[in-house]
């Protein structure tokens, strides 16, 4: 059975599933526009790389980067139950990065997934459920009482 991981001591640390294989860390990157997958990890799930170099920059210093990729993979990506089909994934050097998966906004913006964070938590669901319905309900609620 899949964990839901939405209560974790980091709130953006979440587990994740790619092409339904074994579950592993990853960590959403809302500022980030690529996802980027360990390349021991890529090995161990048998991904097939395609060669593609790139640099890649951290926030402040555009001008030196601070990896490159050794090549990318498209895979289906499942965290919380909720998957995005297709997604390219950027191969790296362990080293590179803490967790095993880093998730960006090629993820969490595409149109069918929702999230909100709601206090320490990020949620994630499918929007045709209409997740956080009930979240607009209370949010109203409490500026008429308060009001």
């Amino acid at each position: 059975m899949k964990q839901n991981s939405a209560v974790s001591p980091n709130r953006y640390l979440k587990y994740a599933h790619i092409n339904n294989g074994e579950e592993m860390t990853a960590i959403i990157d809302m500022g980030s526009s690529s996802c980027l997958l360990k390349q021991s990890v890529a090995r161990k799930l048998n991904l097939i790389i395609k060669p593609d170099v790139e640099a890649l920059f951290g926030f402040g210093n555009q001008s030196k980067p601070a990896a490159r990729t050794l090549g990318k993979v498209t895979v289906n990506l499942e965290i919380d139950n909720v998957e995005g089909k297709d997604i390219t994934v950027l191969i790296v050097e362990g080293e590179t990065q803490p967790c095993n998966l880093l998730v960006s906004q090629t993820w969490i913006d595409l149109p069918h997934i929702a999230y909100a964070k709601i206090g320490n938590t990020l949620y994630t669901h499918y929007a045709n459920d209409c997740p956080f319905s009930q979240l607009q309900n209370d949010i109203t609620l409490r500026e008429l009482t308060e009001g």
